[in-house]
């Protein structure tokens, strides 16, 4: 029987005091926060007081969502936090939310012509941090195989919207299902390419 848990509890809030008390129950493996949330915990500066919950809580992940509606605002904010994941969704008219009433202005191809370029943005900054996770020894969870290769994610990575870790199945054989020491060895935009490690219990 296994004793693992298979989902991750993030916990939801602004309060640093807080944030700080669930930081420390190891059960909390993450964050989420928004600007409605800080702006209830009375915060006045968005982009101060998420640095400030990011230093906090590292190394755990943190997800900041809907920090701008100003695509330049948004691109800069994304250029100098440097995110270590990120994703994009386009604005959608849904009924029974404080946004429905309001006009939706942009067109479609505006909104993908953004997105795209965010993500671009995204792709660069993806790619040089993942050269410093070159030579690291990471923990993988081994789910399924393809194209040649063992397919997992780290214990800080999302199943699909993340990043991937691939070790070849020509070398190696793994579990799936089983948690794996993984050493990288090479790194490209969104994907890490490594060797299996003995496990030590």
């Amino acid at each position: 029987m296994r004793n693992n848990l298979d989902i991750e509890i993030f916990a939801d809030g602004a309060s640093l005091n807080s944030i700080e008390t669930f930081n420390v129950n190891p059960l909390i493996k993450g964050f989420t926060t928004n600007p409605t949330l800080m702006k209830k915990d009375g915060v006045k500066d968005y982009k101060e007081h998420s640095l400030k919950i990011a230093k906090l809580v590292n190394p755990k992940p943190v997800s900041f969502e809907v920090f701008s509606d100003d695509f330049d605002e948004m691109y800069d904010w994304v250029q100098r936090s440097r995110f270590d994941r990120l994703g994009i969704f386009t604005y959608s008219h849904e009924e029974n939310t404080h946004a429905y009433n309001f006009k939706d202005d942009v067109p479609e191809e505006v909104k993908k012509e953004r997105a795209d370029t965010i993500m671009d943005l995204q792709s660069g900054i993806s790619h040089e941090l993942n050269q410093k996770r070159v030579g690291q020894e990471l923990k993988v969870l081994f789910d399924r195989t393809e194209g040649g290769y063992f397919v997992g994610r780290t214990e800080f990575d999302s199943p699909e919207v993340d990043n991937e870790v691939l070790v070849s199945m020509k070398d190696e054989y793994i579990r799936l299902g089983d948690f794996t020491k993984v050493i990288i060895e090479k790194a490209d935009h969104y994907d890490l390419y490594g060797r299996a490690l003995p496990m030590k219990y």
